[in-house]
């Protein structure tokens, strides 16, 4: 891979880059010849998208942009099948792609402090994750299919503006750490006592006036 004024090159056969912390606007075109890239890193610059050729990055197993200016999570994300580790916290993401349905091998992703108002059906395609940061959204509800991430086990939805969970959220069975603070919650469904390997739940500051019977006979 070559600048644009073909100056200096990498080699192809690097296996990770890193550029956090310059002035980045753009990534050049040439990122797509880095086939056997495993991880890149490209946090607290000023990127607002990826180039297409991103998606040629098959090899690629971590992918962090923290601290940019994207408005959207890319569609060519979805390329990225090998994906294990996805964060692009702190950016201003309003939409998350369908394409995040394809990363079946993704165990991580990060999308905290954006502006997310709704996550597409397909995440629950995430067969895979383990942890899913989400705080500071605007998230109003989840969609059904999150029930779906049965490997989920650390869950962060703080301070969203959350006003329900499905009816069948107790069937994220594997969930140890669930992080519900600070939302519009006014109920929580009778399902969630089926967490039986729940260890740490946050609901502090709601708007619940009740809680399911026997809430605590079955987590924990």
């Amino acid at each position: 891979m070559c600048d644009r004024q073909g100056v200096s090159c990498i080699s192809n056969n690097v296996d990770a880059l890193t550029l956090n912390g310059g002035l980045l606007t753009s990534l050049p075109h040439s990122i797509g010849d880095l086939i056997y890239l495993s991880s890149l890193e490209v946090s607290n610059n000023q990127l607002t998208s990826f180039p297409d050729e991103i998606g040629n990055l098959g090899s690629l197993q971590n992918l962090a942009f923290d601290n940019n200016d994207f408005s959207y999570l890319p569609d060519n994300i979805g390329n990225l099948t090998n994906l294990l580790s996805l964060s692009a916290e702190s950016n201003q993401i309003t939409g998350v792609t369908s394409n995040i349905g394809n990363l079946y091998s993704l165990t991580a992703l990060d999308l905290a402090h954006n502006a997310i108002t709704s996550l597409p059906d397909q995440i629950g395609n995430l067969q895979a994750i383990q942890t899913l940061i989400l705080n500071d959204n605007q998230l109003t509800i989840l969609p059904d299919s999150i029930t779906n991430l049965l490997t989920l086990g650390s869950f962060t939805l703080s301070d969203n503006g959350l006003t329900s969970l499905p009816d069948d959220f107790g069937a994220l069975t594997n969930l140890s750490d669930l992080e519900l603070d600070n939302n519009q919650l006014t109920s929580i469904p009778d399902s969630i006592r089926n967490l039986d390997n729940l260890n740490t739940l946050y609901l502090d500051h709601n708007r619940l006036t009740t809680l399911p019977t026997d809430l605590f006979v079955g987590i924990g």
